[in-house]
């Protein structure tokens, strides 16, 4: 090779020295390194930075490069990363396709348990039904349902920023709560807590608290002597806390799911003519009372808006929308008056990119209407692949996503 300088190599574990033209002694190469590393040689990228380029990832990636190094993961296991990672996020909506097609190579709850898949070597006349969880994606009032490919023979009652709470009957017969991460399949079982035999009796909420950095599940029921029990799980711990339910006077009828908005959550009585709504802070765990602008009718209904809570007040000829930004310190503000040209019967379901465009169904009906609050314009949503079943299934719940497959909205608990 002459006189000049060798190119520094590694073979498997044995570090190659050099002999430099200017006759300096040999030197592993591992110290060289080292000396450079010491000497803040390496190049180094600002924490902000950091930030930026992992919003712009989905989940998958992060989980992965949470464990390079400490100071990635303080960044993003952070809790203003997991905020801003969640407001970029696109929402769709969550609900269970009923079917008696068996699918092959699908997650089931029974794989994951343990559980042995029921068998038998003379099938009924009819075949079981199985529930597919799926997605619906409405872009440009088009609409096209996205499988998961996981069976789920339960009811969704409720989700938040990723994770679907649902329950499920067990194999030996008794139900169980499950919060499952639908983008990683990962389950938490949860016990089932205090069973309501009256039918609609109970209600559950989910919500993320921000001070435990955890999130809780919230279990409303009326016990035999129709008093209003309420009881609080955290994720990670045992067992169910007991609190002070609200008044039974408040809430004679309730509807079957919370909306969670503005660090709290909130039912809407079921019964026409209510004057108020009833809501408890995910933090103080205390329930309070909220007039309404308006007495709720038949077709109202309570969704997230943003960061908001949204009141929508839906008329024969007329929706209003009323936003509720504080549940202590602001009143409610109207926010949009959305005229029909005929009555639809419109029931709102949630509200989509970030609170700019808001979801109906029709009752007694599986049409879907999106209101774009910039255009002020409500569209039919045309279904583009397959068929949605709106009634016996819940499109209440949410689904965050960055894309339509395998970007699901970062969240920390079951990553």
């Amino acid at each position: 090779m002459g006189d000049s300088s060798k190119q520094l190599i590694k073979f498997g574990t044995k570090s190659v020295f050099v002999r430099e033209s200017t006759g300096e002694e040999r030197k592993p190469v591992n110290l060289v390194l080292e000396k450079k590393i010491a000497q803040n040689d390496m190049p180094y990228i600002h924490d902000a930075l950091m930030f930026k380029i992992f919003l712009l990832l989905p989940a998958k990636p992060l989980l992965k490069l949470s464990s390079v190094c400490k100071a990635w993961h303080k960044i993003i296991k952070s809790s203003d990363f997991i905020e801003t990672h969640l407001r970029g996020s696109k929402t769709m909506l969550i609900f269970l396709n009923s079917s008696t097609q068996r699918r092959h190579n699908c997650f089931t709850f029974e794989g994951k348990l343990g559980e042995l898949e029921p068998f038998t070597l003379f099938p009924g006349p009819t075949l079981p039904y199985h529930n597919y969880m799926c997605l619906v994606d409405i872009q440009d009032g088009r609409g096209k349902i996205c499988d998961l490919n996981i069976i789920c023979d339960g009811n969704i009652l409720a989700s938040c920023n990723g994770l679907v709470l649902l329950k499920r009957k067990l194999k030996n017969g008794q139900q169980c709560l499950f919060v499952i991460n639908p983008m990683t399949r990962k389950i938490i079982s949860i016990p089932l807590g205090t069973i309501c035999s009256r039918s609609g009796g109970d209600s559950y909420g989910f919500m993320f608290c921000p001070s435990l950095g955890k999130y809780k599940v919230v279990h409303l029921f009326r016990d035999t002597m129709s008093y209003i029990g309420c009881e609080i799980l955290t994720l990670g711990a045992g067992s169910w806390k007991e609190v002070d339910g609200p008044s039974s006077s408040l809430l004679r009828r309730f509807k079957d799911y919370a909306v969670p908005a503005i660090g709290a959550l909130h039912w809407l009585p079921a019964t026409p003519g209510s004057e108020y709504i009833v809501s408890m802070g995910i933090e103080d765990e205390k329930f309070h009372k909220k007039t309404l602008p308006n007495a709720s009718g038949v077709n109202d209904g309570l969704v997230e808006m943003g960061e908001f809570l949204c009141f929508v007040n839906v008329g024969v000829y007329q929706i209003d929308l009323w936003t509720l930004k504080d549940l202590h310190m602001e009143d409610w503000v109207k926010q949009h008056t959305i005229i029909l040209a005929f009555s639809k019967c419109l029931i709102p379901v949630s509200s989509l990119q970030n609170g700019k465009e808001l979801v109906f169904k029709k009752r007694g009906g599986n049409s879907i209407y999106v209101y774009d609050c910039q255009l002020e314009i409500v569209q039919k949503v045309v279904m583009e692949t397959g068929s949605l079943v709106v009634w016996g299934v819940r499109l209440c719940g949410r689904w965050k996503a960055k894309k339509m497959w395998g970007k699901i909205a970062y969240e920390n608990v079951l990553l």
